[in-house]
């Protein structure tokens, strides 16, 4: 990032199978936003970590699910923890830490509905707030990347004969417990209660693309993440 021109990440082409270096996303200089740029309620964003998750193979496909697929051209979707450089918002001040939608980004303005303050205890560092906000159940799930065959279950038949009810989770319908749930295992963690494991990708938001690949092939213990910037001591 430079005064004048941040990083992007878009989609470039959809994959049918394995995300491609180099051809699934491109890269963009664009133009930085500036505090000028603001709106009533909005906040000028710095990313220091992304977030890179399973569901995120999900969002390249052109299909219905619970949120829209990212479209070409569209800068990848992703949450991440940051810093706020600017503020129109009376919750957030200039140098504020926050979780937000930033998408894949350096900087960007954030409405209010996008941006909220991490529920850090007492001692508890930044990264670990990315974990919390992250945090999601998932049963099932096995093949993000197939191109054609997909495996399924092979005794799917005993859904009826064994009376089973199947209903899907998604964390998102759930937000109204988030504050209170981050805050609880904020304090955890702080305790020692809960010890999460974090792998943290280095070399900026370019590092991006080949840490997402890296995600289903299991090179990550516990967490993954990128850093996109070094935060302040």
């Amino acid at each position: 990032m430079t005064a004048e021109k941040s990083l992007t990440i878009v989609l470039n082409e959809r994959p049918t199978g394995r995300i491609v270096a180099g051809k699934t996303f491109r890269e963009e200089l664009v133009d930085a936003p500036k505090e000028a740029d603001l709106k009533d309620g909005q906040v000028l964003f710095e990313t220091y970590y992304l977030s890179m998750d399973p569901t995120m193979r999900g969002w390249l496909k052109d299909v219905r699910s619970y949120l829209p697929p990212v479209q070409i051209g569209e800068v990848m979707r992703g949450t991440g923890v940051g810093r706020i450089v600017a503020s129109k918002n009376p919750m957030f001040k200039a140098g504020d830490l926050a979780t937000g939608i930033c998408g894949w980004r350096e900087l960007t303005i954030l409405g209010e509905k996008e941006i909220w303050p991490p529920q850090l205890a007492p001692g508890q560092q930044l990264l670990p707030e990315l974990k919390v906000h992250d945090l999601a159940g998932v049963l099932s799930i096995s093949q993000y990347n197939p191109s054609n065959v997909v495996e399924s279950y092979q005794n799917f038949s005993k859904v009826t004969a064994m009376r089973i009810r199947m209903e899907g989770f998604i964390v998102l319908d759930y937000m109204r417990e988030w504050p209170a749930a981050s805050q609880q295992l904020g304090k955890w963690i702080s305790e020692g209660k809960i010890k999460p494991k974090t792998t943290i990708i280095k070399g900026g938001l370019k590092k991006a693309e080949e840490a997402l690949i890296g995600l289903y092939d299991g090179v990550n213990y516990g967490k993954l993440v990128v850093e996109v910037k070094e935060p302040p001591v």
